[in-house]
């Protein structure tokens, strides 16, 4: 858990892919509640 925390602050790439990617969930889920 510390080593995933501790990669994230240094790769801001695999951070904004991360937020990319909870945004997507959200969305499917939203879709998938119609």
């Amino acid at each position: 858990c510390d080593y995933d925390r501790l990669s994230l602050s240094t790769n801001p790439f695999m951070e904004r892919n991360l937020e990319f990617l909870i945004e997507c969930m959200d969305d499917l889920s939203m879709e998938q509640q119609k």
